[in-house]
């Protein structure tokens, strides 16, 4: 067991210790420097038969309006539209290459809370609400198809959500 003594003198020293850090944690630490005003960002479909789409969205940086990027690598910054559920007026879907084929390179503006999604031999449908560029955040929905039964429906088996993740590479 630990005596108090210890307990006290292994404080105060503790506090010590992170009182001083601006005094000699500057000279140990590597200075700070502003991010790249891009990355890019390399889409590659390994296995997958069919057509495969990609989507990426986020928030833009500075601005926190939402953005999409575009197969032509421009981004997409959507308005607030006039009425709910409001599907998106333009195709931001990025196709992929074949299996096998070399990966996609997309260059990703300065962003943050970005998601990638993955949908194959189909695209998704992006719907916006009313409000503040900041809140109308393009929501995904995979197109549905209906089953052998009437008056039944199933959500698209296109969609794919495990994607192994390699530093700045995404493969399937």
């Amino acid at each position: 067991m630990i005596s108090r003594r210890l307990f006290l003198t292994g404080g105060a020293a503790a506090t010590a210790t992170a009182l001083t850090y601006p005094l000699w944690g500057s000279a140990l630490s590597p200075s700070a420097s502003a991010a790249a005003a891009t990355c890019e960002l390399a889409l590659e479909n390994k296995s997958l038969p069919g057509r495969v789409n990609a989507y990426v969205t986020g928030h833009e940086q500075g601005t926190d309006r939402w953005v999409l990027l575009r197969a032509d690598g421009s981004v997409y910054r959507p308005d607030s539209p006039a009425a709910p559920q409001t599907p998106l007026p333009v195709d931001c879907a990025i196709p992929l290459n074949a299996a096998g084929g070399a990966p996609v390179v997309v260059t990703l503006p300065q962003m943050y809370g970005a998601r990638v999604y993955f949908v194959r031999d189909d695209t998704l449908d992006f719907y916006l609400n009313p409000g503040p560029p900041w809140s109308s955040r393009p929501s995904p929905r995979p197109r549905t198809r209906t089953t052998g039964a009437p008056g039944r429906s199933a959500s698209s088996p296109s969609t794919r959500s495990s994607c192994t993740r390699t530093s700045a590479t995404s493969t399937w």
